[in-house]
């Protein structure tokens, strides 16, 4: 016996090793396979059980030989380090199954916490010899006290088509012993979950239990082993927080899990052929409620809240077994609905078998983003491609699990499916057509049912908590080659991120108003011929419309200054929060990008992403200030009927060079729309001294955005700025001044 306990003392080392080695910590995982290798060669000697040890020996041997082979590296894969990592929550430790073959063993006895126990109640723990081992008088187990009706209705369901046999098999050992593990489906596998025999005995009234009991067998307490390790899992103990039917029953059978919201108690169109399946023992069902009213709970005997078994069906009824009863009353146990009142039923939870129905089968573990959550950035969410090879339509399921990593913690997770082109990342929820979409729930498991469509290309996307594990599972039957696959980026080259934000200096609104060109713009050049590009542009408010305009530009190093129709690229409408534009065959040269949301509003982050399909160096970008210049001067004048003005400002510096904006004001509103009147105006600069032109401008200009004056003056000294109107009138000329030198007006 006492060797017997070494050899799992063993196994929980190798478990250790594992893990050691999935952190990384090399050294230690070496240390403990060959403290393992030690134990077994001085078991060797003493236990009979040679076949155990020559298995575990085994192990240990080509497990030292690989960590040694692998050097400073985990010998695991990344889809196994993430299931080993999952192994911890919280302080408790569930690792996987290493090997099937050496799970039924005698266990050490180690000691275990007690679980949480509800502080109404007096309670105390008592250890219990378990000697009934039979499947007899299961149909009769009920909850009492412990408010986990989804687990024991899960229980019930799985005993209700004759897969009792699994629940059994889920203990070991099959005897009376101080400890015992529990196999469960959850976190990515399945996993062991060690446990005592102590059970909690109610002090004030032993005829109440707080833990799962046949009412015709009281001796029948296997299946509490089962509830103490699902209550362990789950966090809280037997202060159990709840659950749902279908979730507790994958955990115990690995049966795929569906929830449908029933609307108006309607049951599904294809219930008849559900409820054959169910007879054929194929799949289980139940259903859930939510709040009820009194008189609905003391008319019919539902409970708020609560999941039931379904447990006969006709045309006119369902008949539900209820899992909780007391000891004063079973009348209870059988509810029976007729159609109209299952308005009062709002959930249907079905398991299915997935051995009868698919072929193959295969899981991907993967962590999602540090903003996964985040609406926007979808880029960022965990994308994955299908591709159907064959000439037929394939039915394919999905299945999401969100890993538990904490006690109490709550999950909203979904899985959307868009046609693309080549399996690509979906950027946007709006750039690809959306073909199925699960119904947001804050379960941690959701399944998905889809056909694919012969030779396409569809992209999966996960939404979820974020710095979170999960696994996605496949279920078909085209070929066990067929598996999930990392989407990547529509095109191969991606920009460096630009993240940058509007502010009150740069913050211009729409194209229609005076302050668009001080938006944020940016210089795109393109070298060679043929860019396929995707721009991207993401707010992080999303009180924001937001676009981006693309225009041609013959002059390179210079800014946009005016919104000119025939040199754009592009034109589309401001949509929210996110805006893209997909261009084709894009010629070398120069482009002027502008980004803008269609109203000005307070501080807004936002980011920039560019694809493209060509070489690395081909496409250069570059952020144009929104300063005239390093040093910066601004004035303004009343026309007061008038229609020229001259503005005279001086400099003691050599090769100037001055940018100067002019724009007109009706002072109704510091900033003027398309809509307004403004005079056309124009602007020329002049030596004060010698009346020569340094820049002569002959062109009227009644742009919205002002006109821009651009000139060097080669010597110091003062010059004179003319500012002219059309026709004579009234309003407010405001003039900036801009020089990479110091210089003054007036």
């Amino acid at each position: 016996m006492e060797s017997n306990v070494k050899l799992d003392e063993c196994y929980s080392l190798i478990e250790c090793c594992y893990f050691q080695n999935v952190l990384n910590d090399i050294p230690q995982s070496k240390k403990t396979c060959l403290s393992v290798i030690k134990l077994l060669n001085h078991l060797s000697k003493l236990s009979s059980d040679g076949d155990s040890i020559r298995f575990l020996s085994k192990l240990c041997l080509e497990l030292y030989e690989v960590i040694s082979k692998n050097g400073n590296a985990s010998f695991l894969s990344p889809n196994d380090k993430i299931c080993w990592i999952s192994s911890k929550i919280d302080s408790n430790f569930y690792y996987p199954i290493i090997d099937h073959k050496f799970h039924t063993r005698e266990l050490y006895a180690a000691k275990y916490d007690d679980l949480e126990l509800p502080s109404h109640f007096s309670v105390s723990y008592k250890p219990i010899d378990l000697v009934n081992w039979g499947t007899d008088h299961l149909d009769s187990l009920y909850q009492d006290l412990l408010t986990n009706c989804s687990f024991v209705s899960a229980m019930l369901s799985i005993i209700e088509i004759n897969q009792f046999q699994r629940l059994l098999e889920l203990v070991t050992p099959h005897k009376p012993n101080e400890n015992y593990l529990v196999t469960f489906n959850f976190n990515g596998c399945k996993r062991l979950v060690r446990i005592d025999n102590k059970f909690p005995i109610v002090i004030d009234n032993p005829h109440r239990n707080l833990f799962i009991k046949s009412f015709d067998k009281n001796d029948l307490l296997w299946p509490a082993l089962i509830e103490k390790a699902f209550l362990k899992v789950m966090g809280n103990g037997y202060n159990f927080k709840g659950s749902n039917m279908s979730i507790d029953t994958y955990m115990l059978i690995g049966w795929l899990p569906e929830i449908i919201r029933m609307k108006n108690g309607i049951l599904p169109n294809n219930f008849d052929q559900l409820w054959r399946f169910h007879q054929s023992g194929l799949i289980t069902l139940g259903v859930g409620t939510s709040g009820l009213n009194d008189d609905c709970i003391s008319r019919l005997k539902l409970i708020s809240y609560h999941d039931y078994v379904i447990y006969l069906y006709d045309e006119d009824s369902i008949t539900l077994k209820n899992p909780w009863i007391s000891n004063e009353n079973k009348i209870d146990r059988m509810i029976k609905l007729q159609k109209f009142d299952l308005r009062f039923i709002s959930y249907l939870y079905i398991n299915w078998n997935p051995e009868k129905l698919f072929k193959f089968h295969s899981n991907y573990n993967f962590v999602s983003n540090k903003i996964d959550q985040d609406t926007v950035h979808w880029y960022k969410k965990p994308q994955f491609y299908l591709y159907n090879p064959t000439a037929d339509e394939e039915e394919i399921w999905l299945m999401l699990e969100s890993h538990i990593q904490h006690v109490n913690s709550t999950t909203h997770i979904n899985l959307s499916i868009f046609k693309t082109e080549h399996g690509e990342k979906v950027m946007l929820p709006n750039q690809y057509l959306l073909l199925k979409n699960c119904e947001i729930n804050n379960t941690r498991i959701i399944l998905l049912k889809f056909k694919l469509k012969p030779k396409e290309f569809y992209t999966i996307v996960v939404s979820g908590p974020p710095l979170n594990s999960f696994t996605l599972s496949l279920f078909n039957n085209i070929s066990e080659e067929f598996k999930l696959a990392k989407s990547p980026f529509k095109y191969n080259q991606v920009l460096p991120l630009i993240n940058d934000e509007w502010n009150f200096l740069n913050d211009g609104g729409n194209w229609s108003l005076s302050t668009f060109l001080s938006n944020p713009q940016y210089e795109l050049e393109i070298k060679q011929d043929t860019t396929n590009m995707l721009i991207l542009l993401f707010s992080e408010s999303n009180q924001r419309d937001i676009n981006f305009h693309l225009f041609y530009s013959d002059d390179k190093n210079v800014p946009l200054r005016n919104f000119d129709k025939s040199k754009l690229i592009f034109n589309e409408s401001y949509t929210s929060t996110s805006h893209f534009h997909d261009i084709k065959n894009l010629k070398p040269g120069s482009y002027k990008l502008i980004l803008s949301s269609y109203n000005i509003g307070p501080e807004s982050p936002y980011t920039l992403s560019i694809l493209h399909d060509t070489s690395l160096d081909n496409v250069k970008i570059t952020k144009f200030s929104n300063r005239l210049g390093l040093f910066l001067n601004s004035t303004k004048f009343d026309w007061d009927h008038n229609n020229r003005m001259k503005i005279y400002f001086k400099t003691d510096g050599s090769n100037c060079n001055f940018s100067i904006h002019l724009k007109h004001s009706n002072n109704t509103s510091s900033i003027e729309s398309i809509s307004d009147y403004r005079p056309a105006m124009r602007g020329s600069v002049f030596n004060a001294q010698t009346e020569e032109p340094i820049q002569i401008n002959e062109q009227w200009n009644d742009s919205v955005y002002g006109i821009h004056i651009d000139c060097k003056t080669d010597f110091p000294g003062v010059y004179i700025l003319l500012v002219e109107r059309f026709e004579a009138g009234l309003g407010t000329c405001i003039v900036d001044v801009g020089c990479d030198k110091q210089f003054s007006l007036g």
